[in-house]
């Protein structure tokens, strides 16, 4: 009788918020990038110029698969704060990578401003459930619902 193959190429359990993201559809590979370009993001504020180059490389080559691209616009984008880290790791990012990390940059600023007219009372009066997508302290601890 022979051994079973592991039914996962994976040698390791997937993290609580690749889990979370493989469990909502995405497939490991994109929500494991989705993962790196979220940490690269959280890590870029408290980083200095040497991390920087290293985050940024990391997230532009993360951000150049289309499905990581447009998971990190729908999970990291909107982050408060998020706009400011993209520009961090953008301006260190190597030039070869930054077209993604770019359009990751444009859908922050756009979302912060979203965010904005709607603390200012600006409201168009169509309900896209996003009032309570994140808070502040959620930037450090787990991906939004």
């Amino acid at each position: 009788m022979s051994k079973r193959k592991p039914s996962s190429p994976y040698k390791q359990p997937p993290t609580p918020l690749v889990r979370e993201l493989t469990q909502r559809g995405w497939r490991r590979c994109d929500a494991e990038g989705i993962v790196a370009v979220w940490t690269c993001v959280r890590a870029a504020r408290r980083a200095d110029r040497d991390q920087l180059r290293s985050l940024g490389a990391r997230a532009a080559e993360m951000l150049n698969k289309e499905p990581v691209l447009g998971g990190a616009m729908v999970w990291v984008a909107p982050w408060p704060g998020a706009a400011y880290a993209l520009w961090l790791l953008l301006r260190n990012a190597p030039i070869g990578g930054k077209l993604a990390l770019y359009r990751l940059w444009r859908a922050a600023v756009a979302a912060e401003l979203d965010a904005e007219d709607e603390d200012d009372g600006a409201d168009d009066g169509a309900d896209d459930g996003a009032d309570d997508f994140c808070d502040e302290e959620d930037f450090d601890d787990e991906l939004p619902a």
